[in-house]
């Protein structure tokens, strides 16, 4: 299932999904792979690595990569600007913002492209509690 407008509170994909992303280096089925940029993911090769699911399968860099997915994609409006791979938190009128280091915070996931302020953007929901590092 997949409802790709690009309005805040659309699914874009629920749990379970499989989702096309752009490889960032060559990942192979069964790997476990983390945001690496714009709807882009890269195999995961440390425990800080932001992980979002497995490829199920092969892919060459720049090539497309199926992930399972074992959270929902939701597009969201961003406050402030907000790049791949950030942590992200609710901010002012139900819009999420980037979760600055240092800072103890419930996350509502990650991001999984880029955007500008008040931009709509595709997020991984997978809350969870951001600690202070």
């Amino acid at each position: 299932m997949s409802f790709d407008a690009q309005i805040a509170g659309n699914i874009y994909s629920l749990p379970g999904d499989l989702v096309s992303f752009t490889a960032s280096g060559a990942i192979t089925k069964g790997q476990v792979v983390k945001i690496a940029g714009n709807m882009t993911v890269a195999a995961a090769s440390a425990v800080t690595d932001n992980v979002i699911g497995v490829a199920v399968t092969n892919a060459s860099n720049g090539g497309k990569v199926t992930v399972a997915m074992g959270c929902p994609i939701v597009w969201l409006t961003a406050s402030g600007t907000i790049n791949a791979g950030t942590v992200l938190r609710a901010n002012t009128g139900g819009t999420v913002s980037s979760t600055a280091s240092g800072t103890l915070a419930y996350a509502v996931g990650y991001a999984l492209e880029g955007a500008s302020d008040g931009g709509v953007l595709r997020v991984a929901i997978a809350p969870f509690v951001w600690p202070a590092s």
